[in-house]
């Protein structure tokens, strides 16, 4: 299927993406020859809603991965990961969360703040400390 045709295309970005800093936008021109090229030769129309596209296969979409999604995914758990380890990449990362939890007002431990999923994180992303 579809999916499984660009998965194997972003399999092989998903090393280097962790380390790029795309915005949604540039993505898709990253992405639009490959859906092109896999969507006919399954057999699946190329102008198909990009919504059905990504939608998971469970919920009868293509299951094609978002490459801006995967970008924000690998990133996330690339910081997660280094949290937990004992280098200095660790306690940088725990230097700049504190400096964002003191810098946007939350106090406490980050993790545990049951407002942190109703703020519009979105105007966190300037901050210096923020970025990967």
């Amino acid at each position: 299927m579809a999916g499984t045709a660009f998965a194997t295309i972003a399999a092989k970005l998903k090393y280097p993406l962790a380390a790029c800093t795309f915005v949604e936008k540039e993505c898709i021109p990253i992405t639009a020859p490959a859906i092109r090229a896999a969507l006919p030769k399954s057999g699946i129309s190329p102008t198909m809603a990009s919504s059905v596209r990504d939608a998971p296969i469970t919920s009868g979409g293509l299951g094609v991965p978002n490459l801006y999604k995967l970008m924000g995914t690998l990133r996330t758990a690339l910081l997660v990961n280094q949290c937990w380890q004992r280098t200095p990449t660790r306690h940088l990362l725990h230097t700049c969360i504190e400096d964002m939890v003191l810098e946007t007002g939350l106090y406490g431990l980050l993790w545990h703040l049951p407002s942190l999923f109703a703020l519009d994180i979105t105007t966190f992303l300037d901050l210096p400390c923020v970025r990967i």
